[in-house]
């Protein structure tokens, strides 16, 4: 059989096989992204933010152990893995890159339970440097949570490598429904926590949701996709192997480079654990809100395109490399944009609707959308960021991203310590925008430099067209969402009125929507054509109007 009619092969056109990847990674990412809001619901409602200690005790529990995820199964290991797996598949050395894929597989999770090990030993003194404004009580708390939290740790490394070996093979539905699965079992724990043991202690549910969680959705689940892929594990300690050296040497400085806008989060916490009960939990959720459009566009497209680039640049044909670059680019700003204006004038009732009820307050919404309406300004810089990264890392330089993103984190650190004081949360918050967007800029610019040029009068004129019609949107929806308000209040301090709230969100977003898609259109952006003949195509195959498609 020709290879080219293998179930793994490479799909025949590669912008075919990501917009295919792609469709499969927004379904998905969507519905986690929504299960992970309602998580934050259940919390929300159950603990509430200023009113008890519980709920800044349950986000700082997940610093430690996030500081593991990602560092190594959240995008370290993954994406330094998947240009050298694909490189020997490539050369249709399946035996080599089955070899990396387990000596890393062995080495890894050893070192992984020792760093596990630790943390659980030293979780004090550990929390003391990442929450160090805690008052003995609630740190005690945390710390309990932590211990819990961290062993899962484990489960993320194995799922995040196996993950990152389906992408390659180009199976994306299985590593994308992981965290719906995830999410979903933290929501039954923290469900049976709260209503079996109430407002305090209750919180355990949620811990031990996130032990369950890890261990079906990154373990069992992805073992049951990789035995149909043919997985060929075998443990090996032999890491002198050239491909592991490879890695390894690619690895390192990823450390500091796609994982920095999540390790600004962690960054955060020990300036928002001195600022006032709640400030940790209203920044994680204001956070969690801003990250919704990123999970659904940029993450997902980021994610498809990556194999594809990878791919590409193994083969040395930066020409096509450029354009698909390029193109990943440009469909990320044209979805994300517009995202981040919708975001900033929708942030209060959004907030309201998903958080006031329960113990969360008014003061909580206020304060939670002041700081989501911020951190929205971030979305194109961080979407960008993705892509961006995953072209440097495509072409094997990992140093370059881990340069300037140590640069920036060292500044960020600096605006935490000048913004918290006059501005508290909202600070902290604007300390994260400026340095992303400074972040996305000089990585974009080495790029173009690396790659030999990029089109960037193209990329400049597609931006500034979306920002336009995004503003657009941003006016219209705003006035919308003003109008119906004073018609029909859906929130305020006595609460929030789910039905008003709900037509005040959709009907705005409909309003601004239909906005920007008429501006996108008169400013003739290639993007808006791509899209348009896309939903016409799809709007044609439902129909059994036949296409020109091949």
């Amino acid at each position: 059989m020709a290879a080219n009619a293998t179930p793994d092969a490479p799909h025949p056109s590669a912008a075919g096989r990501v917009a295919s990847a792609a469709k499969i990674m927004v379904a998905a990412i969507l519905l986690s992204r929504v299960l992970g809001l309602a998580r934050d619901m259940v919390a929300s409602y159950y603990f509430g933010a200023k009113v008890s200690p519980v709920a800044d005790a349950y986000k700082s529990a997940f610093r430690l152990p996030d500081l593991l995820y990602y560092l190594i199964a959240g995008g370290a290991l993954s994406t330094a893995f998947i240009p050298v797996f694909t490189e020997y598949l490539e050369a249709k050395d399946e035996e080599n890159a089955w070899k990396v894929f387990s000596v890393f597989g062995t080495v890894i999770f050893i070192a992984l339970c020792g760093l596990i090990i630790a943390g659980e030993v030293f979780t004090e003194s550990l929390l003391t440097l990442l929450a160090p404004g805690f008052p003995p009580d609630k740190l005690a708390l945390t710390a309990s949570l932590t211990r819990i939290i961290l062993p899962a740790q484990l489960c993320f490394f194995v799922g995040g490598l196996m993950m990152a070996t389906l992408q390659v093979r180009n199976r994306f539905l299985i590593p994308a429904l992981g965290p719906v699965v995830y999410n979903l079992m933290i929501i039954i724990g923290g469900v049976i926590g709260g209503v079996a043991y109430g407002s305090y202690y209750g919180i355990y549910g949620f811990a031990w949701g996130v032990v369950a969680g890890a261990i079906v959705s990154n373990v069992l689940m992805m073992l049951w996709e990789m035995r149909r892929v043919g997985c060929r594990y075998r443990p090996s300690l032999d890491i002198r192997h050239p491909g592991v050296v490879k890695v390894a040497r690619l690895m390192a400085p990823v450390l500091l480079g796609l994982s920095l806008p999540q390790l600004h989060i962690i960054l955060t916490t020990p300036f928002a654990s001195r600022l006032d009960q709640g400030a940790v939990t209203w920044l994680d959720n204001a956070n969690k809100v801003m990250q919704m459009p990123l999970g659904i566009f940029a993450q997902a497209l980021s994610v498809a395109i990556f194999p594809t680039l990878s791919s590409l640049a193994a083969r040395r044909d930066l020409p096509e490399l450029r354009k698909h670059f390029s193109l990943g680019l440009r469909a990320i700003l044209f979805l994300t944009i517009p995202s981040a204006a919708l975001t900033f004038v929708l942030a209060t009732p959004i907030t309201a609707l998903l958080f006031q009820r329960g113990n969360w307050t008014w003061d909580d919404t206020v304060a939670t959308a002041s700081a989501t309406a911020i951190y929205s300004l971030a979305i194109f810089a961080v979407s960008g960021q993705q892509i961006v990264n995953r072209g440097f890392y495509a072409m094997q330089n990992t140093l370059t991203p881990m340069l300037i993103g140590t640069v920036a984190t060292v500044g960020f650190i600096g605006l935490n310590a000048v913004l918290m004081g006059p501005l508290k949360t909202n600070g902290l918050a604007l300390a994260y925008v400026i340095t992303n967007a400074v972040t996305f800029g000089g990585l974009l610019a080495a790029y173009h430099r690396h790659i030999g040029g990029l089109p960037l009068v193209e990329i400049a004129t597609s931006v500034g067209r979306v920002t336009l019609a995004s503003a657009g949107l941003g006016a219209a929806a705003w006035g919308t969402a003003t109008a119906l308000q004073t018609a029909l209040p859906a929130y305020g301090p006595t609460g929030v009125r789910l039905l008003p709230a709900l037509l005040q969100i959709g009907l705005s977003t409909t309003v601004g929507g239909i906005a920007y898609l008429a501006l996108v259109r008169l400013f003739k952006a290639p993007e808006s054509e791509f899209v348009f003949g896309a939903a016409m195509r799809k709007l044609r195959r439902t129909r059994g109007t036949p296409t020109a498609e091949k």
